[in-house]
């Protein structure tokens, strides 16, 4: 984990990122036991998404992940999509800022659907969503499953389709991007993201967990460098541990 180099070889110059490092430092990870086998991966799915204009990840940044993801899992799994005028910002079918103008609030209207494209993309043959959620936002302790230095707010969300209050349902779980907990846009991105309708119609489960801003981490993003500590990327780190006691507390098999 590395402040500088994320915010300046990651996001402004990714070009110089070497992916084949990346891929050997993962496969030294899972032969340590760190993180699970990459061998899981291969029955993966992935969708990315990425625009031209994007001025705060840089469009160069797509090509590194998709050579990445594809290391461990087969081609025809990977959905890719590019557009020329989105700004940085989770895209949206009906609600947000102006698609093209950067900056916050970092959830913008672009006549695009991208939850549903995601959801679509990870669990093949959905049914179309419902006209409006009808489901339950429950919100619930993050700080029974985070250690205090995890980087966490207290309070996190979770999406409950009438479907699944009293039977079994997946579980998806959806981060939002840096300025985007309820911190800074309230309930925008749980609300209005777009996962909920589908979910309904789909017995999914939406995980809405926020992560803390700090002195480290102002914008609060989640852990992708290194803010909760060195071991951030393996089972060790507190992110990480957080998600699998959810889970566990979800029951998930």
């Amino acid at each position: 984990g590395n402040a500088l180099k994320a915010q300046a070889q990651c996001m402004a110059f990714p070009a110089t990122l070497e992916t084949e490092a990346f891929v050997s430092e993962v496969k030294a990870f899972a032969k340590k036991g760190q993180i699970d086998d990459t061998a899981n991966l291969k029955n993966a799915r992935f969708y990315l998404f990425h625009s031209r204009a994007d001025q705060t990840v840089r469009f160069p940044a797509l090509s590194k992940l998709e050579a990445f993801v594809k290391s461990f899992t087969p081609a025809a799994q990977v959905k890719t999509v590019v557009t020329d005028w989105a700004a940085h910002a989770f895209p949206t079918e009906n609600f947000g800022g102006p698609c093209e103008i950067p900056g916050s609030p970092f959830i913008k209207n672009c006549k695009r659907d991208v939850a549903g494209e995601i959801l679509g993309q990870l669990y093949p043959g959905l049914k179309p969503p419902a006209a409006k959620p009808q489901g339950k936002l429950l919100a619930f302790d993050q700080s029974l499953y985070a250690p205090e230095d995890g980087n966490l707010l207290d309070e996190g969300f979770l999406y409950v389709p009438k479907a699944c209050e009293a039977g079994p349902c997946r579980l998806h779980i959806a981060l939002h991007g840096c300025k985007m907990s309820s911190d800074f846009i309230d309930a925008d991105f749980r609300e209005h993201a777009g996962y909920n309708a589908w979910a309904d119609t789909n017995k999914i489960v939406v995980l809405y967990p926020n992560a803390g801003k700090s002195f480290t981490n102002p914008n609060g993003c989640w852990d992708w460098y290194g803010v909760t500590g060195g071991n951030y990327l393996t089972k060790q780190g507190p992110q990480m541990g957080f998600f699998s006691k959810v889970m566990n507390k979800l029951g998930v098999r």
